[in-house]
């Protein structure tokens, strides 16, 4: 049974010493980004950027930094709220599918607006997996850093990376046709890995621990996601200088696209979901306008997709890093909203 908060974890009495001898200044450093959550993602990411000898050792843990979201995502969960959830089916089912489906449309809208032959078969490639990825890993700990529950974003997440084997391979090849190099059998078995592995890791490490101390380390949970996303974000910055120095144009091409597939997925979510739940609305929001695209290229191999799909994966991640910080004014904006309302409800 998970820790209630009324009784310490079985190895807190062990945990205890260890962190007070070697972890205190770390444990600050962490809370430290952790309090400054939204714009210290934004920054990593430059800061990533100005590191680019770094790229090429960093690129082959891209995996382990995909996995490590997931565990932490498992770590602070919100289960009573995944379980209230749970109790309504048929609202997981219509989650699951707006979240797959939207980012196919938008991106299927583009190309059919435009037609194939406008994008180059490598930045096609790119809106495929972006079309075709589940929602990012970091959108629950987006949820949490925002002040919401993460159960909507963390329920879709999981449903949506089960269902990824069978869907990614159509929704890419819907987009692309055959030129869309997604080994089936290798999606599914890497996807078991990083999931269930994953999951697995980071419910074990929540039972060790108890609920008590995760929530007491909220800031540096939130610090330490901070430090993976600038440890990802060097492992893309030398396609991104590179292209930048031979064609700024294309770079900036590339950035508008990202940007726009991120924002009307956003947008047409909050649009269709405010009518029922505004806090849950911005959640699904996120979990729908950013997407783990970095799951699907690892399936296909960093090392292997074209340098145009890889150019493209490392500029969605702009959209991707300043998400907290831009949706800063709207979530302050909408609290202030629900909470008017709430007061003129009970008055």
């Amino acid at each position: 049974m998970l820790d209630s908060g009324n009784h310490r974890a079985p190895c807190r009495q062990f945990l205890a010493p260890l962190e007070a001898a070697l972890f205190v200044w770390p444990r600050s450093f962490l809370a430290l980004l952790g309090r400054y959550g939204p714009t210290a993602f934004g920054l990593s990411l430059l800061v990533g950027f100005a590191l680019p000898w770094l790229a090429r050792p960093v690129k082959p843990i891209l995996g382990a930094i995909i996995f490590c979201f997931i565990a932490i995502n498992m770590m602070r969960a919100d289960l009573p709220a995944l379980r209230r959830l749970a109790q309504r089916p048929s609202l997981i089912a219509t989650l699951l599918a707006w979240n797959t489906l939207l980012p196919f449309a938008v991106v299927g809208a583009i190309v059919a607006i435009f037609g194939r032959a406008a994008f180059e078969p490598g930045l096609l490639l790119g809106m495929a997996v972006t079309a075709a990825a589940p929602p990012l890993v970091a959108a629950p700990a987006y949820a949490l850093l925002l002040g919401f529950s993460n159960a909507v974003p963390l329920t879709v997440l999981v449903l949506g990376m089960a269902i990824t084997p069978l869907s990614a391979p159509l929704i890419a090849d819907a987009i692309v046709g055959s030129a869309a190099p997604i080994d089936q059998i290798a999606l599914t078995i890497r996807l078991a890995i990083f999931l269930f592995g994953a999951m697995a890791v980071g419910l074990a490490i929540r039972k060790a621990v108890g609920e008590t101390w995760l929530s007491k380390n909220k800031p540096e949970f939130d610090g330490a996601g901070v430090v993976l996303f600038f440890v990802f974000a060097i492992a893309l910055t030398e396609s991104v200088s590179q292209a930048a120095f031979a064609d700024l144009g294309k770079v900036a091409l590339y950035l508008g696209i990202a940007f726009a597939i991120c924002i009307i997925c956003f947008v047409l979510t909050w649009l269709a979901w405010r009518r029922f739940h505004r806090r849950e609305a911005v959640t699904l929001a996120i979990a729908t306008g950013l997407r783990n695209t970095g799951l699907i290229i690892a399936a296909m191999g960093v090392n292997t997709v074209p340098d145009a799909t890889f150019l493209f994966f490392a500029l969605m991640q702009f959209p991707v890093y300043f998400a907290p910080q831009l949706l800063k004014p709207f979530v302050g904006a909408m609290a202030g909203n629900i909470k008017a309302k709430e007061e003129i409800a009970a008055g």
